[in-house]
């Protein structure tokens, strides 16, 4: 956890893997500590600046500038937990979240979906909804689920709780949501206690978690800074998600990028605290560019992927959970520049070891989301995992006795060594072509249309138990409530 000593500071590990040496971590955070002090956040939630003024913040009520004295920070900071549970709907999925778990989740809030029988993309539907939840949950190397398409079908004011409740119907994983109005996350934690039964549970064992973004530069809505505020009583985890614009609503360059969102972050850490001392909480770094020659924001470069490791490092040393948007790009489709974009970034996130890996299944600069796109990053996931598991050296991985045994001129194909160390030490791949080139000929397939198949495949075969009668009917009831007073 975050200190005001200086020797238990500079003693903290950087992380298995950085872009950023010891000395520019420190560097980098004492400049949002500077920040935090002298230029400050425009918060508009007057909730929030009373319990932050309370704590010691300097608030000016009327233009509603908030700075933070860096003894405030390291008090505030230094009660976030480094580690929590996150539940599922069966505590068979309950996952440890730790500094360097490197849980993987899908995106959550894609406005557009890609429909591969058509080659376009479209508004979501329910039924998107419903598949894509179905589909994270039949595939293994996810680890939780979220609200990757919102469906036109439903209203905007009621959208987010419509998904909490198809996502608690068709998903045994623990949930991301990214919440629409300052009321969602209240009707969540109400839904969340139909599954877990009491406030005790949820806060024990929380189901879902909260996705919340500061506006760059220095900006936390009245919105976003309420619902940290109700989650974190609730024991509901919160990301934080800076997401400057570099060149627009961020510094061009990528120390200053990441400068600003460890500052736009440490803010959201603050009102957590100060309002749920101890409440659960992660920052996820989001560094977009702006593509000068166009104006578009940008979500698949490398440097996205060397500012949130440094971000991640950052965070990482200060002791906070952190979320790297591990897969992404800007094509259009999932194509050669998608693979390629996602393959490079997935391997640096895992080599930096974050608590959490977020971006599976988006396209197009995060605004559409690709079912087979879902499909071909659990198998990155997995290639990248592995990669960074490395080679484990032992006497009997070794295998000095079997070599022996087989000889010179033997094969080593029947041999119970084999057996037992193929699937352990080797990545199955469902994916990737390893036919011969007749046999793919014939087949007449490419890895978007295998992972078109393999989709179809577990939405023909996949089931989450139901939930009782009595539990959907009352999810129902609530999600009524909810439309008619949103």
């Amino acid at each position: 956890m975050l200190s005001t000593s200086r020797t238990r500071r500079e003693a903290m590990t950087v992380g298995p893997f950085g872009v950023l040496s010891q000395e520019q971590v420190v560097r980098l955070h004492e400049g949002a500590l500077k920040l935090l002090a002298t230029t400050g956040m425009l918060i508009h939630s007057r909730a929030a600046r009373v319990v932050l003024a309370d704590r010691g913040a300097i608030v000016n009520q009327q233009s509603e500038v908030v700075r933070f004295p860096e003894r405030l920070v390291y008090e505030l900071a230094g009660r976030a937990p480094t580690s929590y549970i996150l539940g599922g709907r069966d505590s068979e999925h309950d996952l440890t979240l730790t500094l360097s778990s490197a849980l993987t989740r899908p995106i959550a809030g894609c406005n557009k979906v890609f429909d591969l029988r058509t080659n376009r993309r479209r508004d979501p539907t329910t039924q998107d909804m419903i598949e894509a939840a179905l589909i994270v949950d039949g595939l293994p190397r996810y680890d939780c689920n979220a609200a990757f398409v919102y469906g036109i079908e439903e209203p905007p004011p009621t959208r987010a709780v419509h998904y909490f409740k198809i996502l608690l119907e068709h998903t045994r994983k623990h949930i991301c949501m990214s919440p629409y109005g300052p009321r969602d996350v209240e009707y969540m934690i109400e839904m969340a206690g139909v599954i877990q039964g009491s406030r005790e549970e949820i806060g024990r064992r929380p189901i879902f978690n909260i996705i919340t973004s500061p506006a760059s530069p220095l900006v936390f809505s009245d919105h976003f800074a309420n619902a940290i505020m109700t989650a974190g009583k609730a024991g509901i985890p919160v990301m934080m998600g800076s997401t400057p614009i570099a060149g627009g609503t961020g510094p061009v360059t990528l120390a200053g990028s990441i400068v600003l969102m460890h500052a736009e972050n440490l803010v959201g850490v603050l009102i957590a605290q100060a309002a749920n001392p101890g409440a659960p909480i992660y920052v996820g770094p989001r560094p977009t560019a702006m593509d000068m020659r166009v104006g578009t924001s940008l979500w698949g470069p490398i440097e996205w992927g060397l500012a949130s490791s440094g971000a991640v490092q950052v965070a990482s040393w200060c002791g906070l959970p952190t979320d790297f948007m591990g897969v992404g790009t800007d094509s259009k489709l999932p194509d050669q520049q998608a693979g390629i974009e996602r393959a490079m970034m997935a391997v640096l996130a895992f080599l930096v070891g974050p608590s959490l890996i977020a971006g599976g299944g988006y396209i197009d600069t995060i605004s559409t989301g690709s079912l087979e796109q879902l499909v071909i990053d659990d198998e990155i996931f997995g290639m990248a995992r592995r990669l960074v598991q490395g080679v484990e050296v032992d006497t009997e991985r070794m295998a000095l006795d079997v070599i022996d045994q087989v000889g010179p001129g033997g094969n080593f194909l029947a041999e119970e060594h084999t057996r037992k160390y193929h699937r352990l030490e080797h990545l199955i791949v469902d994916l990737a072509d390893r036919n011969t080139y007749g046999k793919w000929e014939e087949e007449g397939l490419d890895v978007v249309r295998r992972s078109r198949s393999k989709a179809d495949g577990i939405l023909s075969s996949h089931e989450v138990p139901p939930l009782e009668d009595a539990s959907r009917a009352e999810l129902h009831r609530i999600l009524d409530t909810a439309r008619r007073t949103l």
